[in-house]
This record gives structure tokens, C-alpha cells and sequence, in this order.
């Protein structure tokens, strides 16, 4: 797993890199605001949210999702791909 903070010079958001292979997971995470996910290289990923079921998505290529700040959220590679996302949280 290759989670990295990207440096830019924008105040306004914070950016992010994740990159998971095959099986792997990312540890917890929570957003203090909200944000945009982009998908750079897709696969199927599951994403559980505490006190839901978890959830699969079948991501693509420049497929994009608003993220809502608050839940804590656990991401897992459930796909025989390397799965990779950008988030863009606002400040």
C-alpha cells in the first residue's frame, strides 16, 4: 500500500494519493471536510463506513465521487488490480 500527501502550494485543498494492490487495505481514515475521489487506475474496491455494511464499487478510469467529511471509512482492494486514487480534500 502507498498512501503519500501530495505537495502543492493551494491553501484551499489537501491532496492525496492512495495506491493499493491486490488485497491490500488502507488503515482508517476520516475527512475533517469534504472532498472529490478520482480514480487514476481502477479495480473494485470496498469501502465500509462504521456502522454500515461495507460497500463495493467497481471503479474505472476518471470515474470521480463527492466524499462527505465525518464518517471514518476503511478502503480495501478486493480486486486481482492495483487500485489508485486521488482525493482532494477542502480546507
Amino acid at each position: 500500500m502507498t498512501q503519500q500527501r501530495i505537495k502543492t502550494f493551494v491553501e484551499f485543498y489537501e491532496p492525496w494519493r492512495l495506491i493499493l494492490q491486490p488485497g491490500e487495505a488502507a488503515p482508517a481514515m476520516q475527512q475533517a471536510a469534504p472532498g472529490v475521489r478520482i480514480v487514476v487506475q481502477g479495480g473494485v474496491l470496498v469501502e465500509g463506513v462504521e456502522g454500515k455494511p461495507d460497500h463495493k464499487l467497481n471503479l474505472k478510469y476518471g470515474d470521480f465521487a463527492w466524499q462527505n467529511a465525518g464518517p471514518v471509512r476503511t478502503m480495501r482492494n478486493a480486486g486481482t488490480s492495483t487500485v489508485e486514487l486521488v482525493e482532494f480534500e477542502l480546507k
